[in-house]
């Protein structure tokens, strides 16, 4: 069977049927690869697509056509280095993996340094850089002059993390495997940092290197931010980003919100192209879009970004004093 013209998309779980929505939309024709009978049951119950069972490594030994130039991976966090680099190394040029591609810099950094030798473009799928509350943000800040400050938290629900049936790796590294959801967001739009100062504190029986962040900084654009997260006591994720008149916010996420000059009322933005939120999982659609544009958007996440600002992730988190 001829594959090339098609998308690879690696894994069939429920991230992998959101993607299948968005790739059907654009009228692309996609190849489900999975390894678990139950899941590829489910996913071509939901999808209509039957799943070429036996893993990505069984699909590329079968493979007798040239392999598509494009794939998308959705696999468990754990696994998303080891085969992004398969992929990378059976001839895929254009790769998108979920969020965190790794769970240390050294993987990170090995998957950069295997695209670079191989010539493949690899991005990571942080979708919230694709809302439409984001996209109006950065809109305005560019029509408004740049940005004076952010601040941001990325406080997570405690319980309900230690009760998921993610494995140890994954939970003390729960930074990286999902805070980084609003990290990146915070410095896509306000700058990577050039300084900072970093904090932690206290514990958790699933996360025992820290459970309280605290920090500051400047990025490279020369705007002053901090953040503030705390996993042992209520909070949500939320960012704030201040202009000489005006000040928005992101909390939720999906939702663009504004404090005017001389004002303590907090108004709704309407923001356009809502319905791309509301239709598919938010940012999926225009993410999807993106990657597969030969132009690739500034707005997606390069492994090549993703490898230098790695260490920060790292270091706010207080992995790397142990």
């Amino acid at each position: 069977m001829n594959y090339q013209n098609k998308i690879l998309l690696i894994g069939v779980g429920d991230m992998s049927k959101e993607y299948a929505a968005v790739l059907k939309h654009l009228s692309w024709d996609f190849i489900p690869v999975g390894r678990g009978e139950i899941s590829a049951k489910s996913f071509m119950e939901s999808t209509g697509v039957p799943v070429v069972l036996g893993g990505l490594q069984g699909f590329i030994s079968n493979l007798e056509s040239p392999i598509p130039s494009h794939a998308i991976v959705c696999l468990p966090i754990d696994t998303l280095q080891t085969e992004t680099i398969r992929l990378i190394k059976a001839g895929v040029k254009n790769i998108l993996v979920e969020k965190p591609a790794g769970l240390t810099s050294a993987q990170i950094s090995l998957i950069a340094d295997q695209a670079s030798e191989y010539s493949c473009n690899v991005f990571v799928a942080y979708n919230r850089r694709f809302f439409s509350s984001v996209k109006e943000l950065q809109s305005r800040i560019e029509q408004e002059g740049g940005l004076l400050s952010f601040t941001f938290d990325f406080t997570e629900w405690s319980d309900s993390i230690k009760a998921t049936s993610h494995n140890q790796e994954i939970k003390e590294n729960w930074v990286l495997s999902n805070s980084t959801h609003v990290i990146d967001l915070a410095f896509h739009i306000g700058g990577r940092p050039s300084e900072y100062f970093a904090h932690t504190a206290g514990s958790l029986d699933w996360h025992s290197r820290s459970s309280v962040f605290c920090g500051s900084g400047i990025t490279e654009k020369g705007v002053l931010f901090n953040y503030h997260s705390n996993w042992a006591s209520p909070g949500r994720w939320g960012l704030e980003f201040c202009k000489p008149y005006s000040r928005y916010i992101l909390k939720p996420m999906e939702k663009l919100q504004i404090i005017r000059h001389n004002s303590v009322e907090i108004e709704d933005v309407k923001v356009e192209f809502m319905g791309f939120d509301e239709d598919f999982k938010p940012g999926l659609l225009l993410q999807t879009e993106a990657f597969l544009d030969s132009n690739f958007s500034s707005n997606l996440c390069s492994i090549e970004y993703h490898k230098a600002i790695f260490s920060v992730y790292e270091k706010m988190a207080g992995y790397n004093e142990f």
